[in-house]
């Protein structure tokens, strides 16, 4: 890798996964011996170049690191759909302002301790890359990247058919699949076009009983991602939530059965 690394032409880069150590906002970039050895970089040796989504390292001026975890959590907690999103556009933002042409990218927060399927890391890339390319249609966009995935399960589904990132590039709506399960544990599966900024609530009759309905999203968006109440979530839009194109929400009412009120029986 270092000599494809040096071997790339002038306006050409390689970038990494990174994680986050250290207690402040920006912490500290931290890279798997793996990805050491990909770049043959110095972790220690490096700057950040878009605080706080992106290093440089330091030998190799044009390798770098997107460290795709959020500013406000750290350890497993950190890896969120939602940062992968931010850290790859602000990525994009500084390649386009370095004139760098190209870039050849690792999939971002996929590695073996991973919260979520890799197929979201995917997903979540395509989204950044398109709305960054519609962002300011006033400058032309000119950086091309390269998505390089090793996952099997992701080139399942690419080449399955069963994975479609064009509506993540494309932006605007998107699908996701919803299952409903009732008081005796029934599952029917419908599918939605949503945009990521509606509100969860906008699904659901909310005069109804489905206030008290248990939801939450498949595959988990956080190691820590807990069934909640739809009172609660209601008023958060799908994408702080962890919906992603092609996710499945699941709306449960087996919990909330036994706190029905019974008739009284009458003699």
């Amino acid at each position: 890798m270092r000599r494809f690394v040096l071997a790339l032409p002038d306006g050409e880069a390689v970038a990494i996964s990174c994680g986050r150590g250290g207690d402040s906002t920006s912490g500290k970039q931290s890279v798997s011996s793996f990805g050491q050895a990909l770049a043959e970089i110095d972790p220690h040796e490096y700057e950040w170049v878009s605080d706080p989504w992106v290093v440089r390292w330091k030998g190799p001026s044009n390798a770098f690191g997107i460290v795709a975890r959020s500013t406000n959590e750290r350890g497993a907690d950190a890896r969120t759909p939602e940062a992968i999103l931010e850290a790859f556009g602000a990525f994009l933002e500084y390649a386009q302002a370095q004139d760098i042409r190209a870039v050849h990218v690792t999939l971002l927060g996929a590695g073996e301790m991973h919260v979520f399927a890799p197929w979201v890391s995917l997903v979540q890339m395509a989204r950044a890359y398109g709305d960054w390319s519609r962002k300011d249609q006033t400058v032309e966009k000119t950086v091309a990247a390269y998505v390089y995935l090793v996952d099997r399960q992701v080139l399942a589904l690419m080449q399955g058919g069963f994975l479609d990132i064009t509506q993540a590039l494309h932006g605007g709506e998107f699908g996701i699949n919803v299952d409903t399960y009732d008081a005796g544990g029934l599952c029917v599966r419908h599918h939605e076009l949503i945009r990521g900024d509606d509100c969860i609530g906008s699904l659901m009759d909310l005069r109804t009983q489905a206030q008290r309905a248990q939801v939450h999203v498949l595959p988990n968006p956080r190691r820590d991602a807990r069934p909640v109440s739809c009172a609660q979530v209601q008023h958060l839009t799908f994408r702080n939530f962890g919906v992603v194109p092609g996710s499945t929400l699941v709306i449960d009412f087996r919990d909330i059965a036994t706190c029905e009120p019974r008739a009284a029986s009458g003699t």
